[in-house]
């Protein structure tokens, strides 16, 4: 499915230009690689275009790479006992999946594209080999590993015993901060995945979801044009959630 880049066939400015809204802008431009480093890193890269819908990996699957978002959006889900879909999470560009295929070497779970999504590989025994003689690869590659627990773990916040619209604004929260991450404006929101994902992922019917970002709408807190979202008043959403999750951001 993805097709390897060879060497010969990049051209490495381009590379840079491209990366800047990814998570390899973390891995390689801030390390100020030489050209020869850069060579090295990209000749392992791999890239693709999933269409909407289409699997990026399966559960089950061996573990053979990183994926990198560079444009679009990814859903990861599992399917549980009784044959329904959980989700876990979404991913968007700049963020890396994977890891959770690291212990067992065998994927836990399934990726699936929301829309056109562009996706670069980092195959994991070159990654670990590259990095042994790129030390600041190695060290970023760890901070990317360390932001991606942290959103994990904010998910575990939003799933415990809260009210619906306290999962609801701490949905939104973590949409903003993730775009801030990322340099963009934190209060413009593209929501890629349908009411019934954000239902599932939030453990909520679907018409409780629509309801309560109605109610956020009609308060003054947020606009809302079908996937377009707003954030009108960050200190009320902050109120309403009960958390303030502040900005991800790198230590020095």
């Amino acid at each position: 499915m993805l097709t390897a880049w060879s060497e010969q066939q990049l051209d490495f400015e381009g590379l840079r230009l491209t990366c800047r809204q990814c998570s390899l802008q973390e891995l390689c431009l801030p390390a100020s690689l030489r050209d020869h480093e850069l060579s090295l890193l990209a000749s392992i890269l791999g890239h693709s275009n999933i269409q909407q819908g289409q699997h990026i990996f399966n559960a089950g699957d061996r573990f053979q790479s990183l994926c990198v978002v560079r444009s679009g959006a990814v859903k990861t889900w599992v399917t549980g006992l009784n044959g329904s879909m959980q989700i876990l999470g979404f991913h968007f560009p700049g963020e890396m999946l994977g890891f959770e295929g690291l212990a067992e070497r065998r994927h836990h779970c399934t990726a699936e594209a929301l829309s056109g999504t562009e996706i670069c590989r980092l195959p994991y025994g070159q990654l670990e080999r590259v990095a042994t003689r790129i030390p600041a690869l190695q060290k970023q590659l760890f901070r990317i590993m360390s932001r991606e627990f942290v959103l994990d773990n904010e998910h575990l916040v939003m799933m415990g015993s809260r009210p619906a619209v306290e999962r609801v604004a701490l949905f939104v929260q973590t949409m903003s901060q993730r775009r801030g991450l990322l340099g963009h404006d934190r209060t413009i929101i593209d929501l890629s995945m349908s009411r019934v994902d954000i239902g599932n992922y939030l453990s909520l019917a679907t018409e409780t979801v629509s309801r309560l970002l109605a109610e956020l709408e009609r308060e003054g807190v947020i606009d809302l044009d079908r996937r377009h979202l707003r954030i009108r008043d960050l200190d009320r959403l902050i109120e309403i959630s009960g958390e303030d999750l502040g900005l991800l951001h790198y230590p020095d």
